[in-house]
């Protein structure tokens, strides 16, 4: 009997093998030196809390609880958005343009 010849699907697994592992070596190469971290920063006891020992919050406090009425941040006038626009309408020049901007000629 005659060894059967690699396969395709053979020959590309041997080549990924192949590919990660020159790459997983050079990784190692082009890695950072090791650095050594300070020592880890202590709490001073006197600074913790027992949780159980503090006080309970009153009931139905906190976000989520209750209705919530949403506002807007102005209350619209419509007199007064009226009076901004018939000024504007009267003295196209109270803004100034946008740079780039080209004026209607058509009125």
């Amino acid at each position: 009997m005659r060894p059967q010849p690699f396969t395709a699907t053979t020959r590309t697994l041997a080549w990924l093998i192949g590919v990660l592992v020159i790459l997983g070596s050079s990784i190692v190469v082009l890695a950072q030196e090791r650095k050594t971290l300070p020592p880890a920063h202590s709490v001073l006891p006197h600074s913790t809390v027992d949780v159980s020992t503090l006080p309970l919050l009153p009931h139905r406090t906190g976000p989520g609880t209750g209705s919530t009425e949403i506002r807007p941040f102005r209350v619209p006038d419509p007199a007064r958005l009226r009076q901004w626009k018939e000024h504007l309408e009267r003295s196209p020049s109270a803004v100034p343009p946008a740079p780039g901007f080209v004026e209607d000629r058509k009125r």
